[in-house]
């Protein structure tokens, strides 16, 4: 993954040049937020990670060690690359330390009060020119419902159904062995734990290490594709979606369930 920080081409063509980028600021440091501070890193470009809690600091720096480490592993980078990346990275609980950012990215939790909260209090130590972005949040999304005209009602329908494909894909995914899955509220995608099928073997052949080994034998095994949590720094899990017709995710729930009752 790369970052690009040169202006897009539409934005060139009408004369219009943002700031250079090269200092980047990041608010929370869970998997959001120390997941961009990673891929920012990565790219040369020196990072403050903020929280306001020391020890979610501690936990986020070696959870972007440990996934450098697998790139090392992977020969995706090298470890060069590696140590310059956790040293670009510097940490701090006091807005203060945002002086000289020219980009703040904030991830904090999503509670509307918290976050007004933060950027009532990180402005005043914010540069003129810094430039000030939010993390997806479902809070604009739930304004943008808010602020909707015309008919509704299909909104009840469409809440019923995706709650019956999520209860499902819980259900039948808990009936896989190995797996355990809990009940997300309000996502469209659920999280279950594959740490029951490491350090067995597929009917393939291939030694279940870590829960990318996992995602990338069900799709040469089984034809379904998931996505391995380390990526979203949640290692021993996996991410599916059941934004998709209920008879997809059926198929491919049950094929979950014949892949991990291969596993041995």
């Amino acid at each position: 993954m790369t970052i690009d920080v040169r202006p897009a081409p539409a934005l060139a063509d009408q004369g219009i040049v943002p700031p250079a980028v090269q200092v980047v600021g990041v608010i929370g440091a869970g998997q959001m937020g120390s997941g961009i501070a990673h891929v920012c890193a990565l790219a040369g470009l020196p990072v403050v990670l903020l929280d306001m809690k020391a020890d979610a600091l501690d936990k986020a720096l070696a959870n972007i060690g440990r996934n450098l480490d697998r790139q090392v592993s992977k020969d995706a980078i090298t470890g060069d690359q590696r140590a310059a990346a956790l040293a670009a990275i510097t940490t701090s609980t006091d807005y203060a330390a945002f002086a000289d950012a020219d980009l703040v990215i904030e991830a904090a939790t999503e509670k509307e009060e918290v976050k007004l909260a933060i950027y009532r209090a990180l402005t005043p130590h914010l540069k003129p020119s810094c430039m000030l972005a939010s993390n997806t949040s479902s809070i604009s999304q739930a304004a943008a419902v808010e602020a909707l005209n015309g008919p509704q009602d299909f909104i009840a329908t469409m809440i019923e159904t995706y709650q019956a494909r999520r209860d499902m894909v819980v259900a039948m995914l808990n009936q896989a062995q190995g797996l355990h899955c809990h009940t997300p509220e309000g996502a469209f995608y659920v999280f279950p734990s594959v740490h029951g099928a490491l350090g067995k073997t597929t009917r393939g052949g291939t030694a279940i290490n870590t829960d990318e080994d996992f995602v990338v034998a069900l799709l040469e095994e089984e034809g379904v594709a998931a996505v391995h949590g380390t990526a979203f720094m949640y290692p021993g899990h996996m991410r599916i979606s059941y934004a998709t017709d209920t008879d997809s995710l059926r198929t491919a729930c049950e094929r979950i369930q014949h892949f991990c009752a291969g596993l041995h």
